[in-house]
């Protein structure tokens, strides 16, 4: 394609365009339906030039063009209340819901693998000789694993509770660009940290303190890294099996509902991090912070379940309102 014939001929329709969408204010009904009619061809103009040519400043002028006209068209900008709404109720909800057997799956597989070799680690002196010497096990299952709660101020370990564990959780989001291979990798490592950790405390019958501790944020603490090994590997799997669309359609909406649920972790992850720096190291019985961590998590899934489904239902996929797709043609 001749860019600048292609330029030369065009031209007066865009500044046309331009004039219609800065004036869009005071347009009649006429020029309103040429509004329209120029934003699907100067759409389609843009569509030719990206594929034709390399010339960034064009490509540049009319994409800004073509949004600023999308705008003009498709009215005002939805205020900011409304898109929390909508993140809050639909699309960080439908995307855990839709990722739930994906979820189930890496709780499964995670509680199966810290049970069982957290029950070999405590049945077998020779491990735990391996992992620490007695006198260490007995400062680690006497002092440290009760200390590690209260040690530090409660402000300031809730943040950093926060801030480790939301890293852990965008790391298994980000791992979906390697299929999310990874991801498996990550939940065992965990897993294998958790068991050491219990095996050795089941090993000299502290599992009642163990369990007192972990439990009241382990709850909903584990439960969001479950979801987010999910959605990471659900992403992976997208590239691997699209369905019935092309594949970098449904791989850019599915990566763009999987970032919802990178910030909705935020938002967990921050409840459990205050959880685990005001509850776990209280005075409170053990019994009124196990039954706190349950709560927090019922509430957790019970709101997963009921906007999750609802959103499903009028075939919500958590994607953007308003994504981006192939431009319309004149």
């Amino acid at each position: 394609m001749d860019i600048d014939a292609f330029v030369t001929a065009h031209r007066p329709v865009w500044d046309r365009l331009d004039h219609l969408v800065k004036n869009r204010s005071s347009l009649t009904g006429t020029e309103v339906d040429e509004l329209v009619e120029l934003y699907q061809r100067v759409a389609t103009h843009l569509s030719m030039v990206r594929s034709s040519s390399k010339d960034p400043m064009l490509v540049g002028r009319l994409s800004a063009l073509v949004a600023r006209a999308r705008s003009a068209v498709t009215g005002a900008h939805t205020p900011a209340w409304r898109e929390l709404a909508r993140f809050f109720t639909v699309s960080f909800p439908v995307v855990a819901y839709r990722a739930r057997w994906w979820w189930l799956g890496s709780a499964v597989a995670f509680l199966v693998v810290g049970w069982v070799m957290g029950a070999w680690v405590a049945a077998n002196p020779e491990v735990q000789a391996s992992i620490a010497s007695p006198d260490e096990i007995t400062r680690l299952v006497d002092e440290d694993f009760a200390d590690y709660y209260s040690e530090n101020p409660a402000a300031s370990f809730a943040s950093r509770v926060w801030l480790n564990n939301a890293w852990v959780a965008a790391q298994m989001i980000m791992y979906a660009v390697l299929l999310g291979l990874p991801i498996p990798y990550v939940l065992y490592a965990n897993a294998e940290n958790v068991a050491v950790s219990g095996g050795l405390m089941a090993s000299r019958d502290k599992l009642d303190i163990f369990f007192g501790l972990i439990l009241p944020h382990g709850l909903l603490e584990l439960t969001a890294v479950f979801l987010a090994a999910a959605v990471g590997m659900r992403l992976g799997w997208t590239v691997i099996d699209p369905g019935p669309r092309k594949r970098v359609e449904a791989l850019a909406e599915q990566g763009r509902a999987v970032m919802s649920v990178a910030l909705g972790l935020v938002v967990v992850l921050f409840v459990s991090g205050l959880i685990e720096a005001f509850v776990t190291p209280s005075g409170l019985p053990t019994w009124a912070r196990i039954t706190i961590g349950a709560l927090a998590l019922v509430a957790f899934l019970a709101y997963i379940i009921i906007f999750g489904r609802r959103a499903t239902h009028h075939h919500e996929t958590g994607d953007i309102e308003h994504a981006p797709d192939v431009a319309p043609t004149a």
